[in-house]
């Protein structure tokens, strides 16, 4: 039993690319039409390739745009009129954002302001979540050998 809690650490933390570290989606709206750059942020940053883009246009329900980012997480658009715009970006496997872009009367952009975590806060909350799952396993396995 020791040894499979070994190598599921191990596993854990030395696992290929950084894919099992925790992550989240971040993005970064750019002047001059509308470009967001998405990524999944993590130890190593990186781009959220070929997600899928809806652009909805204020008061429409239907999509204005729709299609893919590129090969460095990026989608751009053009917006006609004023307004808050809303983008929704999914990658299909869970992990997404919304965001709100606010159009002017003179079809210039305000940023978003996003929210952001920092990392040594999203580590400390990772490994809070695998001690806590442990001790509950642990409380289980000597509450069955009590029994006995």
């Amino acid at each position: 039993m020791k040894k499979f809690f070994i190598v599921l650490i191990l596993t854990l933390f030395v696992g290929g690319k950084g894919y099992l570290w925790g992550h989240s989606v971040a993005y970064r709206v750019e002047k001059g039409g509308v470009t967001i750059t998405v990524w999944y942020e993590g130890i190593k940053p990186v781009p959220m390739k070929g997600a899928f883009v809806r652009v909805f246009a204020p008061g429409e329900g239907t999509e204005f745009q729709k299609g893919r980012t590129d090969r460095n997480g990026r989608f751009s658009f053009y917006p006609d009129r004023p307004g808050r715009w809303q983008v929704v970006i999914n990658d299909g496997s869970g992990h997404g954002v919304v965001v709100d872009v606010r159009v002017k009367e003179n079809l210039k952009i305000s940023l978003p302001e996003k929210p952001s975590f920092p990392l040594g806060l999203k580590l400390l909350i990772g490994l809070s979540i695998i001690f806590g799952i442990s001790g509950i396993f642990s409380l289980w396995k000597n509450r069955e050998v009590n029994r006995r």
